[in-house]
């Protein structure tokens, strides 16, 4: 008996949209973790010894950046027990980055109590610093300011495009 022409086409289709899907989910899987210039666990220092962002990443309550940890910061810690040449300087490799039509501040976004994990996951779980899972879209991002928006403050304070592009 043969099969209808109607059937192979549903049937077509049908493998497309699975195939089309599964491409999409491959495109926005994070790359792997860059060598970074020292081994660092997130998992140990942040998970294991519960150690405060604020700790290393020293701007992110005042500036839009972070703040990356210099030797000094490393070397409070880890110069007595250090077994391994160490750099002069750290040039830590970026694993994240916003796109230059983007504005992004983290104070702001502290001072708003945006936890960490909300856009970077769960670093504390991390062996090693990658891009987090979920890719910071203009929707993701969207999302979050709608969900936090006051109607005290006005109702497109967070969502006005000069939030986020300037």
């Amino acid at each position: 008996m043969a099969v209808p022409a109607r059937t192979i086409a549903r049937f077509g289709v049908a493998a497309l949209a699975v195939a089309g899907m599964a491409g999409v989910t491959l495109a926005f899987r994070p790359p792997p973790p860059p060598e970074q210039p020292v081994p660092f666990s997130h998992a140990i220092h942040a998970g294991e010894l519960a150690l405060d962002c604020r700790f290393c990443h020293w701007a992110v309550e005042t500036g839009p950046h972070a703040g990356m940890p210099d030797m000094e910061t490393c070397a409070g810690c880890h110069w007595p027990v250090a077994t391994r040449p160490v750099p002069e300087r750290l040039s830590w490799v970026r694993v994240a980055r916003l796109p230059g039509f983007a504005y992004f501040n983290h104070a702001v976004h502290i001072a708003a109590d945006v936890a960490c994990a909300t856009c970077h996951g769960e670093v504390a779980a991390m062996t090693r610093t990658r891009a987090p899972d979920q890719p910071w879209t203009m929707l993701f991002c969207l999302e979050c300011h709608r969900a936090r928006q006051e109607p005290a403050h006005g109702t497109g304070r967070l969502t006005n495009c000069y939030a986020c592009h300037r």
